[in-house]
């Protein structure tokens, strides 16, 4: 606040739709934490910024380069949210059902974050 206003400064502001409400608790946490990775590393316009290359529920989603994967905040925030969570709750999300073959190819997070590969 700065004389009795609220200052939004460019680039530290995140803001949310009215859907946000109404999202279930688990995708709550991962649009949260998709947009805090945009906070992460350097600022836009280097380069190496995290951004949105692409979201899950996008065709080109699992067809990043490692690059791109390394710089996506819904990857990034997807990693956290899995390690939090675990493997099945994550999943279970609605935008992530339609990946779900994708996921069982990998090592799961256990719901006490143990890692499992098989």
């Amino acid at each position: 606040m700065e004389k009795g206003k609220t200052i939004k400064a460019p680039g530290q502001s995140v803001f949310v739709t009215n859907g946000f409400a109404s999202q279930a608790a688990i995708d709550k946490k991962w649009t949260v934490l998709h947009e805090m990775t945009h906070f992460v590393g350097p600022r836009d316009g280097t380069g190496i910024q995290i951004d949105d290359h692409a979201y899950a529920s996008d065709g080109k989603f699992l067809s990043l380069t490692k690059f791109q994967k390394l710089h996506n905040a819904e990857t990034i925030s997807l990693f956290m949210l899995e390690a939090c969570e675990g493997t099945t709750k994550t999943v279970a999300s609605n935008d992530l059902a339609a990946h779900k073959a994708h996921f069982d190819t990998f090592p799961k997070v256990s719901p006490s974050g143990d890692i499992v590969t098989s």
